[in-house]
C-alpha cells in the first residue's frame, strides 16, 4: 500500500486481514525523508482458498483478491490518495517443492519461504530509502565544488594629492 500516515494505521491493516483471514508471512513498513511524504506498507501473506463454492481455482483467487483490496483499501479509510496493490507471490523456493512432504521438509520450506519474503522486502526498502538519502552539495556537484574559480587582480590607483 502507499497512503499518507496516520495513527492506528497498522493496526487497522492487521486487524482486516486477519479478519479475512490472512497469515501474515511478512511486513515491512516505511518512508521517505520529508515532510509530506507516502508511507509504504508490503505484506507478505498466504491465504487458503475456499474451492466448495467456486469450481475454478483461478476464480476464486481472483474473487480473493479483490475482497482483499476491498478490506485492505476500506482499513486505510483514505479513498482520494491511497494506493492498494494485491497481487500473487510466487515465490522463487516454490520450484524446489517435491511432491513428498513430511514435516521435517515442511518446515524447511516455510523457513526458506520466510527467507525469501523477507530478503525481497529489505531489498525494496533500501532501494527507496538509499534514493530519499540527503546528500551534501559537494556530493552533488562532485569534483566541479573542488575546481577552484580563477582569481581576478585589482588594480586600485591612489590619486595624488
Amino acid at each position: 500500500t502507499q497512503s499518507e500516515s496516520k495513527w492506528g494505521l497498522l493496526p487497522s491493516i492487521m486487524a482486516k486481514m486477519g479478519k479475512l483471514g490472512l497469515e501474515t508471512i511478512d511486513h515491512r513498513a516505511w518512508s521517505p525523508r520529508g515532510v509530506h511524504t507516502t508511507l509504504v506498507n508490503e505484506v507478505y501473506a498466504r491465504a487458503h482458498l475456499n474451492l466448495e463454492t467456486m469450481t475454478d481455482p483461478e476464480e476464486a483467487l481472483k474473487e480473493l483478491m479483490e475482497k482483499v483490496k476491498k478490506g485492505i483499501e476500506e482499513a486505510i479509510n483514505q479513498p482520494e490518495t491511497a494506493k492498494v496493490k494485491v497481487q500473487r507471490w510466487y515465490p522463487g523456493v516454490v520450484e524446489e517443492i517435491c511432491e513428498q512432504v513430511d514435516e521435517k521438509r515442511k518446515s524447511n520450506v516455510t523457513q526458506r519461504l520466510l527467507s525469501e519474503a523477507s530478503s525481497m522486502l529489505e531489498r525494496k526498502q533500501q532501494l527507496q530509502t538509499m534514493a530519499t538519502q540527503s546528500k551534501s552539495v559537494k556530493e552533488l556537484m562532485g569534483d566541479v565544488a573542488d575546481v577552484e574559480q580563477p582569481k581576478q587582480d585589482v588594480n586600485i590607483e591612489a590619486a595624488a594629492a
